[in-house]
């Protein structure tokens, strides 16, 4: 009997002593969410550009290779000819009449000298036949003399041919990959002398459009080494040599340019003055569309415009903006 009761007084002091301890807290408390922090928003800052009037120009800017307007290409008319030797050197100064290139003649030198003893021969034979009074043999003597004069100027005539020599006085610009033994191929350029007193640039962009742009009479503003020179657009591309390239001559006589000089070059097409001027960098295209953003007041506005002549860094605007409104470039 005693023993229940002592099992009773237990179990209720254990459950008074949980009550206990839950209300002293030392079990945890479910922690609560904490609310974020409030951030206040950044104003947006625009690069802007104040809308203004001033002149543009419209060019074509590039770089152009000096050449030679007299150039004299040297090729053999003949078949079969052999490569005997190289007589001079790529970018060498040569003189009119200055032997190239020689070509193989087998024995025709030896040849030439047997042929004149035959000429010589037939003139003796001539003479002789001169103090007779046979009127045939005198016939047959002298056609003798022209047979084997022919004969001596066609073998002189094919020896002369054996040399290439410059027609001009000149620079080489050219020679043809070639070597000793090589038979040529008639007609075929193998050297090109060109005069460096008779200069023009040559200029041939990397973007064909900007040859549509051109017409001959344009002005040209040529530089090198940082000297200005002025010269005109000559020639527009044709079949001719420079078929995709225009061809630019220098309006006076030029000191310190020579053959193969890069020199830059900026050809003005048109210019505006006092028209509406912005960066490309505020000129958008959206679906097929020209517009500009502006800032009206704290308002980011989209305006159409129409644009007019662009130059390397900025566009003119026909019409959707005015004077003293604010571009937006970023």
């Amino acid at each position: 009997m005693n023993l229940k009761k002592n099992y009773k007084k237990l179990i209720a002091i254990l459950i008074t002593g949980s009550v206990a301890l839950t209300g002293c807290g030392v079990l945890p408390k479910e922690e609560q969410t904490l609310a974020p922090p409030l951030v206040k928003p950044q104003k947006q800052e625009y690069e802007l550009y104040d809308v203004v009037k001033k002149d543009i120009t419209k060019a074509v800017k590039g770089n152009g290779t000096v050449v030679s307007s007299n150039e004299n290409n040297l090729f053999t008319k003949e078949n079969g000819k052999r490569l005997k030797s190289i007589k001079v050197k790529f970018g060498q100064m040569v003189n009119k009449g200055d032997v190239l290139l020689e070509f193989d003649t087998n024995d025709l030198e030896s040849n030439i000298k047997l042929q004149e003893l035959s000429l010589k021969k037939a003139q003796i034979n001539n003479d002789r036949a001169s103090a007779g009074t046979d009127e045939y043999a005198k016939q047959l003597a002298a056609i003798d003399v022209q047979v084997e004069k022919t004969k001596l100027d066609t073998m002189k005539s094919q020896l002369q041919s054996s040399k290439l020599t410059a027609s001009i006085g000149g620079k080489v610009d050219f020679i043809e990959t070639l070597k000793e033994g090589d038979i040529v191929e008639p007609y075929k350029t193998l050297v090109t002398i060109s005069d460096p007193n008779k200069l023009q640039v040559n200029y041939k962009p990397s973007d064909t459009s900007g040859i549509a742009k051109l017409q001959t009479g344009l002005k040209v503003n040529l530089s090198l080494n940082g000297k200005s020179y002025e010269g005109v657009v000559a020639q527009l591309p044709s079949s001719g040599k420079y078929k995709d390239s225009a061809v630019l001559d220098f309006k006076d006589a030029v000191k310190d340019v020579n053959l193969g000089d890069s020199m830059e070059l900026n050809i003005t097409l048109e210019t505006k003055k006092n028209t509406i001027v912005i960066p490309k960098q505020g000129l958008k295209n959206f679906m097929g569309n020209n517009t500009v953003e502006v800032l009206d007041g704290n308002k980011k506005v989209s305006i159409d415009v129409e644009k007019g002549i662009e130059s390397t860094t900025e566009v003119e605007i026909i019409s959707g903006l005015k004077e003293g409104q604010k571009v937006i470039l970023n």
